[in-house]
Parts: C-alpha cells; structure tokens; sequence
C-alpha cells in the first residue's frame, strides 16, 4: 500500500530523471521490468529473467537499478 501512495520508493523516477538532467547517464527509459515475488517457481524465474535481458540487449540498455521491496 505504500507504494501504491509514493511510488518513486520503489520506483525512484524522481531522483533517476533528475540525474538524467546532471548528465549522470545518457537516456532513461519509459518503462520498467518487474517479476513476481518469491512464489515464483525458479524455473520460471529464471526464464522471465532471460526474456527481460535479451530485450534489454535488442533495445542497447546497458545499466540496469535493481530494487526490492
């Protein structure tokens, strides 16, 4: 529910669009990736994982922030 009300907790937009403007790093993307918690089998995990990397190969992401609720 927290982060239904500040989602930049889990998401942290703000602070990301603010470096993109100091120049930090090149582009921000529009979206975001995000899986199931933990009961999601691994095998499943582990393709959902290998789907999200090859789109960020295809789409030329080279940085990744990973967060945890």
């Amino acid at each position: 529910q927290f982060v239904t009300e500040a989602p930049d907790l889990c998401v942290p937009l703000d602070a990301l669009r603010n470096l993109e403007k100091e120049g930090a790093f090149g582009e921000l993307v529009n979206y975001f990736a995000t899986t199931t918690g933990t009961g999601t089998a691994t095998g499943s995990a582990a393709k959902f994982g290998d789907a999200i990397g090859q789109r960020f190969i295809e789409e030329g992401i080279d940085g990744v922030i990973l967060t945890s609720t």
